[in-house]
């Protein structure tokens, strides 16, 4: 811990572990009412993630560790500080701490889909563990008058607000600064930033050109409408440069057909083409398949997104490269180039009962975990804690593929039971070990 610096916890390249990514954590443990010295002992042990300024990756236990500083510094509780130093004095009243058994005025109930994709009541978890990283609530107006004190100068120093906002160092591909992200909308810087808790999200965001204000909140963690989209459109409008609504067209079978491919952005990552029920269909290097949305000349958007593809041709109308528009914005957008024809389709087998038994349990690694089981149709399922199950479909005996988010499982030969899988996704491996 003497080689991490603040500015390490502040922009998430410190390598601590984070605790909220030890694997079953936020489902038992995250119930429990814990001091400071209590919860920073949960991870304080545990090995880093990378050496401290190395590389970067959102971490709460960074700011369970800043909020420690404070506490040590002032000799108060981070909260307590918090407010008495920041909130009181620029009058914003309807952001407060919430733990224990205080409860507050017009206090939503948070809510979730269960594992019967119902909903219901969101999980139980104590407010003391989200620490400084989260444990604040609030209202549209109280993040408002913060966004108003913060960008106003009001709350630190002209140097320490370009600090915050400039990202640096590993954080700098990220866009991210010191707890604050950093975008651009129809050519506007946007500082931007999200949460989400048992049964709630946020976002709020702030373009200084025009000092516009958008906060988003809801009081359910399950899917739904997706909340830096909504936040996108509702800045547009509000600086009066609004998105078009996207207006699908048919496009000849040929001209979707000379579009399929494998497109790379470097050599990691890339994104397949493919025209399946006459639709160009996108999938990215360990994600999902989803159809595009025709605009026409050579223009496709993902659905629900502001996110547009652009094909490139060459002379003989083949297609070249794809742009990758983010969120509609030419600025930063990425080029991806044709790297080669479509694999072939993948020949599955189907497993005997005894082969199936054999992958057949929970394995787990510090960052991720997945039970294997038999489902009541006799069809082989993982399912990773809280998240829904999904179909296995075996290439051979002892590797399994997860279509869905183009996932390959590959389990141990050497054991009439299979002893570790080895989970690959997007270029990256996981070890995870069967837990005895």
């Amino acid at each position: 811990g003497s080689n991490i610096t603040l500015l390490q916890l502040l922009n998430h390249t410190s390598g601590v572990k984070s605790y909220t990514g030890i694997s079953g954590y936020m489902v038992n443990q995250i119930r429990r009412d814990l001091s400071t010295a209590e919860l920073v002992k949960e991870f304080k042990d545990q090995p880093v993630d990378f050496a401290p300024g190395e590389k970067w990756a959102y971490n709460n236990s960074g700011y369970v560790l800043l909020g420690a500083v404070v506490e040590a510094i002032s000799g108060k509780s981070w909260h307590q500080q918090l407010d008495e130093a920041l909130l009181k004095p620029s009058r914003i009243t309807s952001v407060h701490y919430q733990a224990g058994d205080k409860l507050f005025k017009g206090m939503a109930q948070g809510y979730t889909l269960n594992g019967q994709r119902e909903v219901a009541p969101a999980g139980i978890l104590s407010m003391t563990q989200p620490h400084a990283a989260g444990a604040l609530i609030g209202n549209t107006e109280g993040l408002w008058r913060w966004n108003q004190a913060l960008h106003g100068g009001k709350l630190i120093s002209k140097a320490g607000y370009e600090r915050m906002t400039t990202p640096e160092g590993p954080a700098k591909p990220r866009n991210y600064g010191f707890g604050i992200g950093t975008a651009t909308l129809r050519g506007q810087t946007m500082l931007t930033h999200g949460g989400g808790i048992h049964g709630f999200v946020s976002m709020l965001n702030y373009l200084p050109q025009s000092q516009t204000t958008v906060v988003i909140l809801r009081n359910s963690d399950g899917p739904g409408f997706a909340m830096d989209t909504v936040a996108r459109k509702l800045a547009a409008f509000a600086i009066g440069e609004p998105f078009a609504e996207p207006k699908a067209v048919v496009v000849p079978a040929e001209q979707l057909k000379a579009a399929e491919g494998v497109y790379a952005l470097d050599d990691k990552q890339t994104r397949t083409l493919r025209v399946k029920d006459g639709a160009l269909t996108n999938q990215r290097s360990g994600g999902g398949v989803g159809a595009l949305v025709a605009l026409g000349n050579d223009r496709y958007a993902f659905p629900d997104s502001l996110t547009e593809l652009h094909v490139e041709r060459g002379s003989d109308g083949k297609a070249v490269a794809v742009r990758l528009l983010n969120n509609g914005e030419t600025q930063g957008a990425e080029r991806w180039v044709r790297s080669g024809e479509l694999p072939a389709d993948i020949a599955f087998i189907t497993l005997s009962p005894e082969q199936r038994q054999a992958l057949v349990g929970d394995y787990s690694a510090p960052q991720f975990a997945i039970k294997v089981f038999v489902d009541d149709k006799g069809v082989l399922r993982g399912q990773a804690p809280g998240q829904p199950s999904f179909a296995l479909q075996a290439r051979t005996p002892r590797q399994l593929y997860v279509p869905e988010v183009d996932a390959q499982l590959d389990f141990s030969a050497e054991e009439a039971k299979a002893a570790s899988v080895t989970l690959i996704q997007g270029g990256n491996k996981l070890l995870m070990p069967r837990k005895q």
